[in-house]
């Protein structure tokens, strides 16, 4: 399924098929965007290292980095070879990930090697520990939402086999439409109570697939 494919969905399933439309291309697309995100959300949400969120670029002399509000976690940090822009060499491998430092030494901004990002003192960003005094490239494997709807060349970027799944999400929203032609709290409670229920279903295989992908047994199997 595409995103054509999905709006089309949508149309048979409101009889919306004839025009004027009662729900526009755009609020389609809306729709999708929130299912997307509704089921992928309580599963974590899409884990990756190959992307362009995946590269946090700290420039020279600065403490504040923000992080993209896409990025749910960041799982490991990493600065690789040659990825310090300046006269260097700095420091090269693993970035610590903090919550919040307490400690004078770290607490105190101070020009250095980047060594590690504390988070928790920001909601949008991490400060750089210490200070980078040339600009540095960190590479990221995070676990992020999915990039927005916004028309019908977007990627849906849940899997595949999921993907009819997204229609009880999209009808969930869309019958909430203030009009006297599209609003229903019915079929919209209706949508949504199966959506919830696709979504436990899809979450609950995504564990045990990352389970079986690092070895972790469940169940004493």
């Amino acid at each position: 399924m595409n995103v054509t494919d999905l709006v089309d969905l949508y149309r048979s399933r409101t009889h919306d098929i004839e025009t004027p439309y009662l729900w526009s291309d755009t609020e389609i697309w809306g729709y999708i965007d929130y299912a997307q995100r509704r089921l992928l959300r309580p599963m974590g949400g899409i884990r990756e290292s190959q992307s362009s969120l995946c590269t946090l670029v700290v420039p020279a002399t600065v403490s504040y980095v923000p992080i993209d509000p896409l990025i749910l976690k960041i799982h490991r940090a990493n600065i690789p070879a040659n990825a310090v822009s300046g006269v260097g060499p700095g420091y090269t491998g693993t970035v610590k990930l903090l919550d919040r430092v307490h400690t004078a030494a770290l607490a105190k901004e101070r020009p250095g090697d980047l060594f590690a990002l504390v988070f928790g003192e920001d909601d949008n960003g991490a400060r750089a520990v210490y200070v980078p005094n040339f600009d540095t490239t960190i590479n990221l494997l995070i676990s992020r939402l999915p990039l927005p709807i916004i028309d019908d060349t977007s990627k849906l970027e849940a899997r595949e086999e999921w993907h009819y799944m997204l229609i009880f999400g999209m009808l969930e929203q869309g019958y909430l439409k203030q009009d006297a032609e599209t609003r229903n709290d019915k079929l919209s409670k209706e949508n949504g109570d199966k959506f919830d229920d696709e979504i436990e279903r899809a979450s609950r295989d995504t564990s045990l697939r990352r389970a079986a992908m690092t070895g972790v047994q469940y169940g004493g199997i």
